[in-house]
């Protein structure tokens, strides 16, 4: 999937960006943040999820993309509040590092290619269920998660 065109200020690739290089091995991270309006969509993409009724893959898959979304929430913040270094912050895109964080709106947000509409929605709400304590922590009103496939993303522009 080829996300964009979105514009350089309102996108940061935290997954692609030297202070997520620099962690250690093993931490996931999600594809992107994107600015939208007063939301900030925190994106994953994946190219194909378990079925629910996968015993074996299913929570793996929900506490990977868990993690993920974690991790970049906190990443953006910890980089936001000046915890890393001075090139870190710089790689942040202006309208990203001038958001009064305080007022912004996170939205996490899973596009799976390929996915078939009548998929999406048990996957939405197990993925509900493992996301709602970073939720409340965060103090992220519902709705605080899409899950979407391709067809949406391009729809609602995620993707060209």
């Amino acid at each position: 999937m080829q996300f964009g065109p979105h514009p350089a200020t309102h996108l940061f690739h935290i997954e692609k960006s030297t202070v997520y290089a620099d962690r250690p091995d093993g931490v996931k991270m999600a594809e992107f943040l994107l600015l939208d309006n007063t939301n900030v969509l925190l994106v994953e993409a994946k190219s194909s999820s378990p079925r629910p009724g996968n015993l074996a893959d299913f929570p793996v898959f929900l506490t990977e993309i868990r993690e993920k979304m974690t991790n970049a929430l906190a990443l953006f913040v910890g980089i936001r509040l000046g915890r890393h270094t001075p090139a870190a912050q710089a790689e942040v895109p202006s309208n990203l590092a001038t958001l009064n964080l305080s007022t912004a709106n996170f939205r996490f947000v899973l596009v799976i290619r390929g996915h078939k509409d009548e998929w999406l929605p048990p996957l939405q709400e197990a993925l509900n269920l493992e996301l709602r304590g970073l939720a409340g922590a965060f103090s992220i009103s519902a709705p605080f998660l899409a899950v979407i496939n391709d067809d949406m993303a391009r729809r609602k522009k995620l993707i060209a």
